[in-house]
């Protein structure tokens, strides 16, 4: 459900962790952002409002310490639940020599209403993921409750711009 914070344009969604989201890595146990049921109820309501807004790549951006890979997949098989079409961009664990690589798949001309969601580690981490988010016409933030503090979240809006926001998904670890 997406919830508007009386101050902010920006729509925030909480995925319910019987979706799947935040489940813990088998190989290394650390929390990563999930991959929700097909065809989450949730996921479809947030490509509905995601898809609204003018953009054609999206950068899914995670909290230190969170994979958006899983996720980003999710939403692009949601898009395909609402009939829309999509594609997912891996640049999470790029470094700045790939950087040139994600940029050039960002930028390649797709078929006519075709939209790129890129996977991309957190900026809070580095600057090759920080150069994909600006590169990308808007941005989802993936925040997890209890994991993450105020001054890291507001670090992320300032190194990808506020104004670029166009949503940010919440969710519980646990």
């Amino acid at each position: 459900m997406a919830r508007r914070h009386k101050d902010s344009k920006v729509p925030t969604f909480h995925i319910a962790k019987n979706e799947g989201v935040a489940d813990r890595n088998p190989s290394n146990g650390e929390p990563e952002a999930g991959r929700p049921g097909r065809g989450s109820l949730s996921l479809r309501q947030l490509w509905v409002t995601l898809a609204s807004r003018k953009w054609t790549s999206l950068a899914v951006v995670p909290m230190a310490g969170l994979t958006s890979l899983p996720f980003a997949d999710a939403l692009v098989e949601a898009a395909g639940h609402c009939g829309a079409r999509a594609a997912t961009v891996d640049a999470s664990q790029c470094d700045l020599r790939g950087v040139a690589r994600v940029l050039q798949e960002l930028a390649v001309s797709r078929p006519e209403g075709v939209r790129v969601v890129a996977a991309v580690d957190s900026v809070l981490l580095g600057l090759a993921a920080v150069q994909v988010a600006l590169a990308a016409d808007g941005v989802l933030l993936l925040v997890p409750y209890g994991h993450t503090d105020l001054d890291s979240v507001r670090a992320a809006i300032d190194a990808v711009g506020r104004d670029r926001i166009l949503g940010c998904v919440t969710f519980r670890d646990r």
